[in-house]
């Protein structure tokens, strides 16, 4: 309880000291935080190495971050950081077309602020094939390719085109059917047998392919569970 009182106090010397333009350096905060400490009363004040355990600690918890201004805790307060958190949080592996195109902002706007929002951990970044995706901070890893892959729009039509399918389709029937050209459904076939989500079968020289909706509900149960333990 006393360690908890000595760290917000020192927390809020920090924020003071931010909010005169400042920006977070450990070493040279120290001295600040020693002359402060005794306006505030505490029990037992932490001596020098004491503080500097406490700064550490915030650091390593992404509280505060070393050359920034911000502190965790307003970080959020900026209207298009708040915008590209809760649309990441919503929709994880989101890239950043998407979030220059749904949110409306320039390629260097978008990626300034997912830069300060990764140097805090609230989210984080992963290249699957040619694309960055973003991901909240907090969601494991685990499944971070399949819930790319699963939230692209021509493969989620592809999946329902097969679910509906009871003896597989060929690439043409599929291509006929969601109306895509044969490369394209190609490819994202491609990208679903990569996550062993297909079957194929030969009949007459032709190849079908089908579902394994065993491995679908096992990585859709695997993502729910993902999702839902970061809510």
């Amino acid at each position: 309880m006393e360690n908890e009182e000595t760290e917000g106090v020192i927390l809020q010397i920090i924020k003071d000291y931010l909010n005169k333009n400042r920006v977070f350096n450990a070493k040279e905060i120290i001295p600040h935080i020693m002359n402060r400490i005794g306006e505030f009363n505490l029990t037992n004040p932490p001596n020098e190495n004491g503080i500097e355990l406490i700064l550490w600690k915030f650091i390593r918890e992404h509280i505060c971050v070393p050359g920034s201004k911000l502190t965790i805790y307003n970080l959020l307060e900026n209207d298009t950081r708040k915008s590209l958190f809760n649309h990441i949080n919503k929709y994880p592996g989101t890239h950043l077309r998407e979030l220059m195109e749904k949110l409306q902002l320039t390629s260097s706007s978008a990626m300034w602020h997912l830069n300060m929002l990764i140097r805090f951990g609230v989210i984080r970044s992963a290249k699957i094939g040619k694309y960055k995706a973003f991901y909240n901070g907090e969601l494991p890893e685990t499944l971070d390719k399949e819930i790319f892959h699963l939230g692209n729009k021509k493969i989620n039509e592809i999946i329902q085109a097969l679910f509906m399918s009871t003896n597989g389709l060929t690439i043409n029937q599929l291509a006929e059917q969601i109306n895509y050209n044969y490369n394209t459904v190609n490819k994202k076939l491609h990208i679903l047998n990569e996550m062993l989500m297909l079957y194929q079968k030969e009949e007459n020289g032709q190849v079908y392919y089908l579902l394994n909706r065993d491995k679908f509900k096992e990585i859709m149960d695997g993502i729910e569970q993902l999702t839902a333990a970061n809510q």
